[in-house]
């Protein structure tokens, strides 16, 4: 009788703390990136991200039932990271609506997991992942930073070749806490430069996670005694752009380069470049503003005091083809007989 109650115990316990951020307990993984988070920073260990679409592609069920829950692999990881294991199928979105007849529990728990999907496509937004192509599997700091990636394919289904894979990336997970901890541990000018040390350090695909630490660098060098304040000025300003250019909002984005290039602490290639990248976003939107375009790129030229460099060339030579194309549009507006 003892024995059934401490088993009937055991399972409540694992039903409620199943709730809580965390899928079944034998695989050790949570569902939800900000609660990984905070257990990695607790306990001081990295975070492996795995995105599946269960039961929708072949590796993604492989990875699960050949790695993900197998004991050796769980006994393993368990010692330095924290696996969080977000699922995009179409069973789990299901999930996330019902019948409006359903019961109010059942309302309840499709919002719930309404509000988790919207919080994993943050995620996934985050460290640049798209979920058609699942798995992807890769390595992040306590700090949500990206670490590296691991490749998956059918040499890595198998826990021994997976643990040796994650094995392989804890030179790289110790080289970038070192360089974080240095910022940590920084104040005014060497903050910056260790700020600077981890930025350059980051893979240019994830540089927008440390976007925090970019505004901490203006904050600290508003004079710009560093020479940094452009840079960081223009790291905020592609980050904040290519968000945007997700959402196809090539206008905004475009508007975002051209108030970044009216910074007066920028010199003269950062100025040239941020007009340079105002045009071409502009050029990508389904409805081309020729003269803004032209006036964009005139400004891009007009910033470089060498106007036989390569950059100038290639602006010059870029402005007259648009001159070209946008008088040819003219020319059909105004005669369209002329051009059937």
């Amino acid at each position: 009788m003892n024995r059934i109650v401490a088993i009937g115990a055991t399972c409540l316990f694992l039903m409620v703390n199943s709730s809580c951020g965390m899928q079944k307990a034998r695989v050790q993984q949570y569902d939800d990136f900000a609660a990984a988070q905070k257990a990695a920073s607790w306990s001081n260990k990295t975070i492996l991200l795995v995105i599946t679409r269960s039961g929708e592609d072949t590796y993604s069920t492989r990875l699960e039932n050949a790695v993900l829950n197998t004991k050796k692999f769980i006994s393993f990881i368990k010692k330095q990271s924290v696996v969080v294991r977000l699922d995009f199928s179409d069973s789990s979105y299901a999930r996330t609506t019902v019948h409006e007849n359903a019961s109010p529990a059942t309302q309840a728990a499709a919002e719930r997991a309404a509000a988790q999907w919207e919080k994993n496509l943050v995620t996934v937004k985050n460290f640049r992942i798209n979920t058609r192509e699942s798995p992807v599997v890769l390595l992040a700091t306590k700090e949500g930073y990206f670490i590296t990636d691991i490749p998956i394919d059918a040499s890595f289904l198998s826990p021994d070749a997976f643990i040796a894979a994650v094995a392989h990336t804890n030179a790289q997970a110790t080289a970038l806490n070192y360089k974080i901890a240095l910022v940590e541990q920084s104040s005014g000018q060497q903050k910056i430069r260790a700020i600077d040390d981890l930025y350059d350090a980051m893979p240019a695909k994830y540089q927008h996670q440390l976007d925090p630490l970019c505004r901490e660098v203006i904050r600290l060098d508003t004079q710009n005694k560093t020479g940094l304040f452009g840079k960081y000025v223009g790291a905020l300003a592609y980050s904040h752009a290519a968000d945007l250019l997700l959402d196809g909002r090539y206008d905004e984005a475009s508007g975002v380069f051209e108030t970044l290039a009216e910074y007066e602490q920028l010199n003269d290639i950062q100025r040239m470049q941020a007009y340079y990248a105002a045009a071409h976003v502009l050029g990508r939107a389904e409805t081309r503003n020729y003269k803004k375009i032209i006036a964009l790129l005139t400004k891009a030229l007009e910033s470089v005091s060498d106007k036989n460099s390569t950059d100038a060339l290639q602006i010059a030579s870029e402005l007259q083809m648009i001159n070209e194309v946008y008088a040819a549009e003219r020319a059909r507006e105004l005669h369209p007989d002329t051009h059937e």
